[in-house]
């Protein structure tokens, strides 16, 4: 028969393939999981936050802001504002198809009421929500955000139906750069406000909800909101007071603490025992020290990242076995063929540059349709945990350049062993037994 069908077979093609697949998708989702889990990454660079009681008077917030600043060993200290939940008038052709599917919004002609939260940013954190990595459309200049009404759109939502439905994620709306939204911070209130759609971000780079506050928590939960919208507080500030609201300034801004970043090549000791004797001075406020919750964050990663390791590592193992012990049957099997080629002439040389070929021949062929078929699965899975939560992630050439070369030299290697074995035997007997 054909000797490129016979030596190296389609099991040796199959086990090739597997193993590819094995370290690819093993090593693509330990790859892929940190940038998932990192989409409110800004709050990962977080040293200190502070959040105020109920017996927490503004004036005071407003001088430890100042007296904050005044340290230092800090570089940055941003408002924690409360989230404001208000409402969105936009026009159906403005509305996600697939939203529109799921939320059964249908209006006409009328604008669509969306159900909306406000995260109120001041210009260090806009800063941060403006860079590459938020950042998919627009351009974000701060002064004009604050000047002419601008906003950052966040493109992902996850928005729960009615009860026993379930969530939605994805884009809500398809709004684009320049287009305008008519809101209420208030729906109570008789006039909308018009905003201007500046940038679209992924998601929020800060979480700026009080993890500490189970009313507040509760009842952004129960408001569902359906659209997140960036805003800044000095445009928050010039609402109110266009709109003659400063009785109720605190209800639209309300400032419920702090969160502090040092500055690198520090005394963290004196910063930190800056900061806690500056909080202890405040009357009914949490201070919480962001280090500890990101080491038991990295910790718990730590721990995956080892289990994953051990899982590619015997993925790994498991294949190249497999690979050896496929590879190696095929030849002793076929020491008849083998045996015959040398009794017409075929030299050991020559016998050996033939297997070795197609080993390497069947490890491209097995490292392609692996890599082809790791690739369909990893994005399928990236894509379905976008779906979740907006992240970018790319697979890094490295991982199916490195499946490549391994099934080449492994499908290489393979029969290297099993031939030393054949080539010792006594082609006489080897085709007697076989015949």
């Amino acid at each position: 028969g054909d000797w490129s069908s016979d030596v190296c077979s389609s099991d040796l093609l199959l086990s090739v393939t597997v193993s590819v697949i094995l370290f690819v998708v093993s090593s693509s989702i330990f790859n892929m999981v940190p940038s998932f889990l990192s989409v409110a990454g800004e709050d990962l660079k977080l040293d200190y936050s502070i959040y105020k009681g109920a017996a927490a008077s503004k004036q005071e917030l407003i001088k430890g802001y100042s007296d904050l600043k005044d340290i230092d060993e800090v570089d940055k200290v941003y408002k924690r504002y409360d989230l404001l939940l208000g409402y969105s008038y936009i026009e159906a052709s403005k509305l996600n198809d697939k939203y529109k599917v799921y939320s059964k919004k249908n209006s006409g002609n009328e604008p669509i009421e969306m159900n909306t939260l406000f995260d109120i940013y001041d210009t260090s954190r806009l800063e941060n929500a403006c860079i590459e990595n938020y950042l998919i459309e627009g351009n974000c200049d701060i002064g004009k955000m604050q000047d002419q009404n601008e906003v950052l759109i966040v493109q992902k939502n996850r928005v729960k139906g009615k009860e026993n439905e379930k969530y939605y994620s994805g884009n809500t709306t398809d709004f684009k750069i320049g287009d305008k939204i008519q809101v209420k911070l208030n729906k109570d209130l008789k006039d909308t406000v018009e905003l201007k759609v500046a940038g679209i971000i992924t998601a929020r780079p800060f979480n700026t909800q009080n993890q500490y506050d189970d009313v507040a928590r509760n009842k952004i939960k129960s408001f569902k909101p359906e659209t997140k919208i960036v805003i800044s507080d000095k445009l928050i500030e010039k609402w109110i007071k266009t709109s003659r609201q400063e009785r109720n300034h605190d209800r639209y801004l309300n400032l419920i603490g702090y969160d502090t970043m040092l500055k690198k090549n520090i005394d963290k000791s004196l910063a930190s025992k800056k900061i806690i004797d500056l909080s202890t001075q405040m009357v009914d406020t949490k201070l919480i020290e962001q280090e500890d919750s990101i080491e038991k964050m990295k910790k718990a990663f730590g721990e995956v990242s080892l289990v994953t390791y051990v899982f590619v590592g015997i993925a790994s193992l498991i294949g190249v076995l497999n690979l050896f012990n496929t590879c190696r049957a095929n030849i002793i099997i076929r020491k008849r063929e083998i045996a015959m080629l040398k009794a017409i002439g075929v030299t050991g040389k020559q016998i050996k540059q033939i297997i070795n070929l197609e080993g390497a021949i069947f490890g491209i062929k097995g490292g392609l349709y692996g890599v082809a078929v790791s690739m369909i699965f990893v994005y399928s899975l990236y894509y379905f945990l976008r779906s979740i939560e907006y992240f970018k992630w790319n697979m890094p050439i490295h991982l199916p350049l490195i499946a490549m070369f391994v099934a080449v030299i492994g499908g290489y290697l393979s029969t290297i062993v099993p031939l030393i074995k054949v080539n010792k035997s006594n082609i006489i007997n080897e085709i007697k037994v076989e015949g």
